[in-house]
């Protein structure tokens, strides 16, 4: 008996070699540990996928947005300390004693914390500057027994909110699991990490001022090959793309259309490198709208 193997139009390779690098060269540019960012599906990488290839590099901890990605690390058997960034809920907080590590932004966090699960470790978030999540340095709550202490930069060394950080290191007595610093770590952790792999279902070949698309708002300047694509902004190929090189007409929902001279040799039913991240999209936004139904593979 036969077994079919379902072919997978799209796919998203993951270079496990390149992100080992990645997190050794941040450890040596940032002379600490490093706490690998993995909120929002680890920038739509794969949370564990990334997780499983860093689980045994003596990660700090791993950080996460949401109880749920916590979870998802828990079901998939991940070993490294866990920290909750984001908001939760208070009553998501009391159902059970939860084996993770919480970082405080407000008093009712806190004091919920302390009354469900007081055997959580806790990180005191303050807004040092930034002005968003965490408390004013006016507002800090008289807590001693702390795990850890942590800020957001609104820019890389940000003077003012590093000498406001060391004002409050020096305020409240922490007691630190981890001496020292941790950076925590997003984007640059992914360089160069994922490719982004789909199908060509159709070439044809196009005369001189034909159309391509929604609106027509490509016409072929002349005669040329053309390629659709198993792949839209519904798997993260941003619509921006549209009409910049290799893409030719709108990106639709499902599909897109690209220059086939710039993939030589290829034929239907091969599949191509589409060039997701390009230097007119902010890169956090493109990678976290790759869809997370979309399979990940790992790669050298």
């Amino acid at each position: 008996m036969f077994r079919r193997k379902y072919h997978n139009l799209n796919v998203i390779e993951i270079s496990s070699q390149q992100l080992v690098d990645n997190y050794k060269n941040l450890q040596k540019k940032y002379g600490t540990q490093i706490a690998p960012v993995l909120k929002s599906n680890a920038y739509g990488h794969g949370i564990t996928l990334i997780a499983k290839i860093l689980d045994d590099k003596n990660c700090p901890f791993f950080c996460v947005d949401s109880l749920f990605e916590a979870y998802q690390l828990q079901k998939a058997g991940i070993k490294t300390k866990i920290l909750v960034m984001g908001y939760i809920h208070p009553d998501s907080l009391k159902t059970k004693k939860l084996p993770f590590s919480f970082a405080v932004s407000t008093l009712q966090t806190l004091r919920t914390l302390q009354t469900f699960q007081s055997q959580a470790p806790i990180h005191l978030f303050v807004d040092t500057g930034m002005h968003r999540e965490g408390f004013l340095l006016k507002d800090l709550p008289n807590i001693e027994n702390v795990e850890g202490l942590m800020t957001h930069l609104a820019t890389y060394k940000n003077q003012m909110q590093l000498n406001n950080f060391k004002k409050v290191q020096e305020k409240i007595s922490a007691k630190y699991v981890h001496p020292g610093n941790v950076w925590r770590v997003g984007l640059e952790l992914y360089k160069d990490v994922l490719t982004f792999k789909a199908t060509i279902a159709q070439i044809k070949e196009l005369q001189k001022g034909d159309k391509v698309g929604y609106d027509f708002t490509f016409t072929t300047p002349k005669k040329m090959k053309i390629g659709i694509v198993s792949a839209g902004y519904n798997d993260g190929v941003d619509r921006k793309l549209s009409n910049i090189s290799p893409f030719v007409g709108r990106v639709s929902m499902n599909m897109c259309a690209v220059d086939m001279s710039k993939f030589p040799g290829k034929k239907e039913g091969d599949q191509i490198v589409l060039p997701i991240k390009n230097e007119i999209l902010f890169p956090y936004e493109t990678l976290i709208h790759l869809n997370p139904l979309t399979k990940r593979v790992e790669s050298c």
